[in-house]
């Protein structure tokens, strides 16, 4: 996945009222592929699953490749 940064330029869409009708129902269609993944941060020395998986943070090279995968899910 690419970054915002990494994009040259933003286009922007002509407000209409279709556009809002789709926005509106985007989240709803059949059509749209999602999957679902786990990242996990091990620290240095870590070893064991309980250790590992009592992480609440990363490190920043961890955070940033993580953020650049697509956006967090709550």
């Amino acid at each position: 996945m690419f970054g915002w940064e990494k994009r040259s330029k933003i286009d922007l869409l002509k407000k209409s009222d279709k556009l809002i009708r789709e926005l509106k129902h985007l989240d709803n269609r059949k059509s749209r592929e999602t999957h679902k993944i786990a990242v996990f941060y091990v620290a240095p020395g870590q070893e064991d699953k309980t250790s590992i998986m009592s992480n609440t943070s990363g490190s920043k090279e961890y955070e940033d490749f993580v953020a650049g995968l697509a956006w967090e899910v709550r």
